[in-house]
């Protein structure tokens, strides 16, 4: 039932593509594509450096996710997380010098924005995301694995409640998009709703 389900979030996930980049007729597509690409291949990288197996590769509501094969020792765990933020955040470091030339300043422009927002994002102290799980770690290292993750869990509300308040704001007073109330929505879900799973 879990691959299953899997198997049709990722469906959906690369139909959800295929039409965005049929819709733009532009390069932008692939670019978000390939800063997702970046942050789970510094997570791969960073699994097989700290020789931990590697169970799959799947799809958890609209995220990619690598699915450990075993518990890690929170050290290796603090690495694996920060591993792919920390590979959105190099990514930044050419496209400042040659990658205007070479994707135009408009493209460039986009794929930093979404390169950063990711990285960023991931580095929020919620629930499973990066900075959730290096937070419960850090945390777990110094008090009570328990508390930590209480801690952890009253962290990510007041996190996701001040996400959902600001988008709420943008949407009603300032015309923005329905992006940071879907994402806040759905992280909450993710959080205090479904069941977690053992993913990075």
């Amino acid at each position: 039932m879990k691959r299953q389900s899997q198997t049709i979030s990722g469906a959906l996930f690369m139909i959800s593509f295929l039409l965005w980049a049929i819709y733009s007729r532009s390069p932008r597509p692939l670019l978000a594509l390939l800063a997702i690409l970046l942050h789970e291949g510094g997570h791969l990288l960073a699994i097989k450096l700290c020789r931990v197996p590697l169970d799959g590769f799947g799809f958890n509501s609209c995220e990619a996710r690598l699915c450990l094969g075993s518990p890690v020792s929170y050290k290796k765990e603090i690495i694996i997380c920060a591993a792919g933020p920390a590979a959105n955040l190099l990514s930044l470091l050419p496209s400042l010098h040659k990658g205007a030339s070479l994707l135009g300043e408009s493209a460039l422009s986009f794929f930093t924005s979404v390169s950063a927002a990711l990285a960023l994002l991931n580095l929020l102290p919620i629930g499973d995301l990066d900075g959730g799980r290096l937070f419960t770690c850090l945390l777990s290292m110094l008090v009570d694995p328990d508390l930590a993750r209480q801690v952890c869990e009253i962290l990510s509300f007041l996190t996701l409640f001040c996400l959902w308040s600001v988008s709420v704001y943008a949407l009603l007073r300032a015309g923005g998009s329905l992006s940071l109330f879907f994402f806040s929505a759905t992280l909450f879900y993710r959080v205090f709703i479904s069941t977690p799973s053992r993913g990075i």
